[in-house]
């Protein structure tokens, strides 16, 4: 991965099954977008895995993301009753 041309990479970490191994092909220099935040799930973030993720994920060039576009996120939590979501 080191030889591509580019700045970054942007990897869904909360559903990307081989997103960590691929973190540690890529070089110190490039920038990371780390999509840790769900963008698929309508509920809650889960913070616990969120920190989980960011400790799993530790590096110079990161940033951190969603893991996809938010347009099925609702913009309200008004609606949500469940009390354990995520």
């Amino acid at each position: 991965m080191n030889t591509l041309d580019l700045d970054g990479v942007g990897l869904d970490l909360s559903e990307g099954k081989k997103s960590f191994e691929i973190i540690d092909g890529i070089s110190e220099d490039k920038l990371i977008f780390a999509g840790i935040v769900n963008g698929k799930n309508i509920w809650k973030n889960n913070y616990k895995n969120t920190l989980a993720i960011i400790e799993k994920t530790v590096r110079k060039n990161i940033v951190l993301s969603t893991s996809c576009s938010l347009l099925h996120v609702p913009y309200t939590l008004k609606n949500e009753t469940k009390k354990n979501c995520g």
